[in-house]
């Protein structure tokens, strides 16, 4: 195993795990901030859609089917490093647009039901503050990769919560998934393609059902999300793209830089 490789994928993880991060700081932080009983916004998909509180653990119970079906990808595919180092750039890179969106609006919680994270004390020290900041982080970060099967699972942050980008990791993994599934039967890729397209969409709705997420959330995610991942693919595919030019357009994205390091060993470069 290329030691450059490993260690480049480490990097993304953690790349990865520091946009995560940034997202469960700013909830936190706009918790603080948004007026208290704050009403849901007017939804269409609210309106079309009924209320059911067990819709969220089935689109739970769906991203642990996806994470481990990537899992599998990255364990069996001869190139599984270096598709799991592309899942954690591309998820970094969409989950950090998804904070500059939240640090400029902060929409109220989309579920009346929930209620509200108490507030940090006004009384404390600037050094408690930030303890409690750190912990209340961690906490949603950690809320994002367990399950709630309790009356507690109700209670939210005001005007976000970590299940906010559920729906990007959903969309991405499809795209994964339907990329680098490789089977030499047509028969088994048309059929792993047909249930992962129809069950990603029913995990969509499922989103909505459980409100905790507003349509335009997930509208926004989805064309974020193939947008940047058919943009990244497209430049690693050719080459010519990983070089500064007066034709290289997409040399202008902030994260082509990323890219070009991530990108830089060649011979692992996957040909479709």
């Amino acid at each position: 195993m290329n030691r450059i490789v490993v260690c480049k994928t480490v990097f993304a993880f953690i790349f990865y795990l520091a946009n995560l991060y940034l997202n469960s700081v700013l909830i936190v932080i706009f918790n603080e901030r948004l007026p208290l009983q704050e009403y849901p916004l007017p939804d269409i998909g609210f309106e079309f859609l009924p209320y059911r509180r067990y819709a969220i653990y089935l689109v739970q119970f769906h991203s642990l089917f996806l994470g481990i079906a990537l899992m599998i990808v990255f364990i069996t595919n001869q190139f599984g490093w270096l598709i799991a180092r592309r899942f954690c750039i591309i998820t970094g890179i969409t989950i950090f647009t998804h904070a500059v969106c939240l640090a400029a609006t902060q929409l109220p919680v989309s579920n009346n039901r929930n209620y509200c994270h108490e507030r940090i004390p006004t009384n404390v020290t600037n050094c408690q503050f930030i303890w409690e900041l750190t912990k209340r982080s961690w906490q949603e970060m950690f809320h994002f990769f367990v399950f709630y099967l309790n009356d507690d699972d109700q209670r939210n942050f005001c005007g976000s919560n970590i299940d906010n980008i559920r729906a990007i990791h959903i969309i991405l993994a499809y795209q994964f998934l339907t990329t680098y599934f490789k089977s030499n039967r047509f028969q088994i890729r048309w059929i792993f393609d047909k249930l992962l397209l129809y069950n990603c969409w029913l995990s969509i709705l499922l989103i909505i059902v459980s409100r905790t997420n507003y349509l335009v959330d997930i509208l926004f995610a989805y064309y974020i999300c193939t947008r940047t991942f058919n943009i990244y693919h497209t430049i690693c595919m050719n080459e010519s793209f990983q070089y500064p030019s007066n034709g290289n357009m997409f040399n202008r994205f902030w994260w082509w830089s990323l890219l070009v390091f991530f990108e830089s060993d060649h011979q692992s470069i996957i040909h479709y």
